[in-house]
């Protein structure tokens, strides 16, 4: 079950003027975001980037595929004792799907694949300590 989390003033600052809606939720394990946009917009970037942005060191990506067969693009987070498997995946309302951010931005906006489209962020809290 998903228990909607309140967005931060940061978070409602910085989606201002986004073409669609952000929502944050919890189902006890993981934070979830989820993206629902309306057009092609470059104001979509991937996860690693927002993380980066706050501080955190970020890993290398890599695809993996959960137990349905749906591949999601996963890096790890560290920040201080704040350690987070982060995955993401993007899909439109026919079936498509993407791992990067890039490749659903040509596909929408060379018209291969039409909106609204949503984005989804899980992140998994890990035990970790930097080093730094």
């Amino acid at each position: 079950m998903l228990t909607e989390l309140p967005l931060s003033a940061r978070e409602d600052a910085f989606l201002a003027g986004f073409p669609g809606a952000v929502a944050r939720f919890t189902d006890g394990e993981r934070e979830i975001v989820m993206r629902w946009v309306t057009q092609p917009t470059r104001r979509m970037h991937p996860a690693e980037d927002c993380y980066r942005g706050l501080g955190y060191a970020v890993t290398a990506s890599r695809i993996v595929t959960d137990d349905s067969g749906t591949r999601w693009r996963c890096f790890d987070a560290t920040r201080k004792q704040d350690g987070r498997e982060v995955c993401e995946q993007l899909q439109d309302m026919e079936g498509g799907r993407w791992t990067d951010v890039s490749a659903w931005y040509w596909a929408a906006v060379l018209e291969r694949s039409r909106g609204p489209w949503l984005v989804t962020t899980a992140s998994v809290t890990r035990p970790s300590v930097e080093t730094d």
